[in-house]
């Protein structure tokens, strides 16, 4: 990133004025002293970040010190990046700098902020112009609202310059003490900041990398509820802990378990959280800010969003090839019964059962808007891995069975059947002692009733014999 900085200034004339010492300083005249001042601060300023860019190759470091650059150049109390969704209508900080001892940033600024009192920051971005507001009281009148994100977040004055595309922003300077006429310093230190983000995205979409075989083009997505939820991309996987917001995770379920219509914000909202009474502009920016969050995290492994906003509310991209594990599995399922061949069925079964890894969206699988299809699906599932268990032992494949039983015992425990044909299938693989283990660990996971019913079946079986493994 080096040596690009000083080609993106004319300069006329050799300049060898020092550097003033920093902290706040006046701000100059606007006369030519003024101006020759101005370039010989922009050329030092540049330099000094330049050799610092040659030795450092970690892009948020980078960012950190074009940011205190930026501020101590144009004096300002506090410097960053906005990321902007114009879809919907959000802001939110990504890298900021403040020079005080103490940083309220998170404190100030809402996690989303509304781009909905701010049409001269939209126009700004459209058209690619700097905002300059030298005294925010100017503002008050012809935008009150404008104004009152203002105050709230003590802004008196500020300087912002827009960097495109994705991600979109702003570099903006709270406070300047100086040069609030000249933003030719801080758009080039915008490239520096827009490439550092860039840079920064590219190296975390890597270590989403690894697409399953599944998906094949870059508009194939996979979608895992069984167990956490994932998502799967020709990029790479987006597992819900990695972006870190249950809010999030919840709102993006509804919408893809429901994918018939779109869905309006506070039906969104009131079948989620039925307890919370909020005004449907409060249920719409936060359903909104809950979305913008996932596209954000989503962003670095696809380049489509999965979530449009359409007049009508929220729904899926229907330009998108979107298969869910739920979906697969029904599908699996409905063939196997379908498929006169019992080797095929086997196969079709031992498929759908591999996706099952744990109850629907496990992290919710307990809340009321999702329960009947956790506990649907995980019926479902039962019966189809006691259905695979037993034609696995007309075939006499008792590895399978063994295998097949103990996954089954770890996902769920209480599933009798998936007890009696571990002890079976170990009792015919020529381990006695090992059954009685097996035995004994069941004893000791069931309910006394439980473990009664399945003894009563080992009892009865003519898998195993009773007397040998109750010696």
């Amino acid at each position: 990133m080096g040596g690009f900085l000083r080609n993106l200034f004319q300069k006329t004339e050799k300049i060898t004025e020092p550097l003033q010492s920093q902290g706040k300083k006046e701000r100059p005249p606007n006369d030519d002293d003024g101006y020759l001042h101005y370039c010989t601060e922009l050329e030092q300023a540049l330099r000094d970040l330049e050799t610092y860019l040659l030795t450092c190759d970690d892009p948020k470091e980078i960012a950190m010190q074009t940011l205190r650059t930026a501020c101590t150049f144009y004096g300002g109390d506090w410097a960053g990046t906005l990321e902007v969704d114009l879809d919907f209508d959000v802001w939110a900080p990504a890298w900021w700098y403040n020079p005080g001892i103490q940083d309220r940033t998170t404190q100030l600024i809402l996690e989303f902020e509304s781009l909905h009192f701010m049409p001269r920051w939209i126009n700004a971005l459209h058209q690619c112009k700097n905002i300059v507001i030298s005294d925010v009281n100017t503002v008050k009148a012809e935008n009150p609202d404008e104004y009152a994100v203002y105050e709230r977040l003590f802004v008196q004055s500020i300087i912002a310059v827009p960097f495109i595309p994705s991600p979109m922003g702003f570099l903006v300077i709270r406070n300047p003490s100086r040069y609030i006429d000249r933003s030719s310093m801080l758009s080039a230190l915008a490239y520096v900041l827009h490439r550092a983000m860039v840079q920064q995205k590219a190296i975390e979409s890597a270590k989403l990398a690894s697409a399953p075989d599944l998906v094949q083009s870059s508009k194939d997505i996979a979608i895992n509820f069984f167990g956490d939820m994932e998502i799967c991309t020709k990029k790479g996987i987006l597992s819900e802990r990695f972006f870190n917001s249950p809010k999030s995770s919840r709102v993006i379920t509804y919408i893809i378990l429901n994918p018939q219509t779109a869905h309006p914000p506070l039906e969104i909202y009131h079948a989620l959280w039925p307890d919370e009474c909020v005004e449907p502009e409060v249920a719409g920016r936060n359903i909104r800010g809950y979305v913008y969050r996932f596209r954000q995290a989503f962003s670095l492994i696809c380049d489509y969003p999965l979530i449009e906003s359409t007049p009508n509310g929220y729904r899926l991209n229907p330009n998108l090839n979107i298969i869910t594990d739920v979906r697969q599995f029904d599908r699996l399922v409905d063939a196997a019964r379908r498929s006169s061949s019992e080797v095929q069925k086997i196969n079709l079964m031992k498929k759908a059962v591999r996706l099952y890894r744990g109850p629907i969206f496990r992290g919710a699988q307990d809340e009321h808007w999702i329960i009947s299809q956790v506990n649907l699906y995980r019926l479902r599932y039962v019966s189809l891995v006691n259905d695979l268990l037993r034609a696995l032992a007309e075939t006499q494949d008792y590895t399978c069975v063994q295998h097949y039983a103990l996954n089954a015992i770890d996902l769920m425990p209480g599933n009798l059947k998936a007890h009696y044909w571990l002890v079976a299938s170990t009792y015919h693989l020529g381990s006695i002692a090992l059954a009685k283990n097996e035995l004994l660990r069941a004893k000791e996971i069931l309910t006394c009733e439980e473990y009664s019913i399945l003894e009563d079946y080992l009892r009865k079986s003519e898998d195993v014999s009773w007397e040998k493994l109750s010696k």
